[in-house]
């Protein structure tokens, strides 16, 4: 394990060295990550083959694409964000200079998770980079194969002592959480966000924790629910069910329900076909461990629609669950799978009240015609982020900062957020040693009558 103390000491001499400093060596380095994609491309495709049951198509639409525009918005954006900001200044200090100065905070720590395993690991590391900082890679061991290339492959384009890849199980996690680091950007579930946020707390290390929670999906009785349904069954059956943003369950009006039923139906047949276990763009679930605990959340409920699963390849079908009560299991905890239970409310109040009554999530989405509702539901309730009339795109948005709110999470990224994520922003105030005339009020002695009497 001392090798892991080793890896961080050189990851620390190196930033030491001055590097990372110049913008020249920033950009060189994101134009050699930009590279190992598109030269790596089929070994990153086969790598989420192995552990996701991705293919080409979605692997690229889901992981790839996403991290090489947002390494090219970077390269091309960074020259400005490195620039000094001028500052307002006040009446006494109309001659100096004020600015924030954006400086690399040193060494980081990137702990990835499994569910888009190159996606969430490469895009904050992007943005660590390019705010001039080492970086010591934590990738999840449950994507094993992607967990591997990454250790295999970033060394042989970027600097490998700057920007170290750490693999093994909790046994190393827990060993490198140890050391110490200036941030640590961490993915995954609100459980581990605790033990990262305590291990941190040790060396009054910032984190940033990307978490999750059950994003709600609230669809209005005035709504296309056509368009409405395809949408969600595309964000919530993507990737199995297993990404963070996902739309966990379904609030309407009881009157709508059947509709909504058989519309994500059609949905899910023009997407899957009639079997989506023979479909090359359904998903699996990633380890025997989460396919128990899905299935486990099936049991007991009202299967409008799917329901089973086979243990072997990890394969759980599409399944909705109606007149779901609020106080079952599926309705506890993050889904992370293909299940999407469906919560009857009365109206757009009750909504909002159910909402509010549970810890904040890390995205909502609300489906409506109606401008006021979609209004209302923004200004009534708290998440990390909000799509209306869609799922899963804001995050898409390089100029929108992603992260949570509460329990799904602190801090953000995307974009100039992951460069401000990364780096601290220092206040300067710099003044001539001319005219200290102007300053003299402020030495002692006092004068005998104050000037305000």
């Amino acid at each position: 394990m001392s090798k892991i103390s080793d890896v961080v000491k050189r990851a620390r001499a190196a930033f030491n060295s001055g590097l990372t400093r110049p913008l020249q060596f920033r950009i060189q380095q994101l134009e050699a990550l930009r590279r190992m994609i598109q030269e790596r491309q089929a070994d990153i495709t086969e790598a989420l083959a192995a552990d996701l049951h991705k293919n080409e198509w979605t692997a690229y639409g889901e992981e790839v694409g996403y991290v090489l525009e947002e390494i090219a918005y970077m390269i091309k954006n960074l020259h400005e964000w490195v620039k000094d900001e001028p500052v307002e200044k006040t009446p006494e200090t109309q001659q100096d200079e004020s600015y924030i100065h954006s400086e690399p905070l040193g060494v980081v720590l990137i702990i990835g998770t499994w569910n888009y395993p190159f996606n969430l690991v490469v895009q904050p590391m992007a943005g660590a980079i390019a705010a001039g900082n080492a970086v010591v890679l934590k990738p999840s061991e449950l994507s094993e194969n992607m967990a591997n290339l990454l250790a295999t492959i970033l060394p042989q384009y970027i600097d490998k002592e700057l920007y170290p890849v750490i693999n093994g199980g909790v046994p190393e996690t827990t060993e490198v959480l140890k050391e110490r680091f200036d941030h640590i950007f961490y993915t995954g579930s609100t459980g581990v966000g605790k033990i990262v946020m305590t291990a941190a707390a040790k060396h009054l290390t910032p984190v940033t924790l990307e978490l999750g929670g059950k994003s709600p999906c609230y669809v209005d009785k005035d709504c296309n629910l056509d368009v409405a349904c395809r949408r969600i069954a595309w964000g919530k059956f993507m990737n199995s069910g297993q990404t963070c943003v996902a739309p966990d369950y379904i609030l309407c009006d009881p009157s709508i329900q059947h509709q909504i039923v058989e519309k994500l139906k059609k949905s899910l047949k023009e997407f899957y076909g009639e079997d989506a276990k023979k479909s090359r763009d359904y998903g699996r679930i990633i380890n025997a461990r989460h396919f128990q605990r899905v299935m486990g959340l099936i049991e007991g409920q009202k299967v409008a629609h799917g329901g089973t699963g086979d243990m072997a390849s990890r394969y759980i079908a599409p399944t909705i669950l109606t007149d779901v009560d609020p106080q079952s299991q599926v309705m506890q905890e993050e889904i992370f799978g293909p299940v999407m239970p469906i919560v009857c409310v009365r109206s757009l109040e009750e909504a909002i009240q159910f909402i509010n009554q549970r810890e904040k999530p890390l995205a909502l989405y609300v489906f409506s015609n109606n401008n006021n509702v979609i209004k209302k539901m923004i200004s009534e309730t708290s998440s990390g982020g909000v799509t209306a009339n869609d799922v899963i795109v804001h995050i898409t948005v390089h100029s929108l900062p992603f992260g949570g709110v509460g329990h799904s999470g602190m801090g953000a990224y995307h974009g100039r957020k992951s460069f401000e994520t990364f780096s601290h922003r220092r206040s300067c105030l710099v003044r001539s040693l001319l005219n200290d005339d102007a300053h003299k009020a402020r030495y002692p002695p006092s004068p005998a009558k104050m000037p305000w009497h």
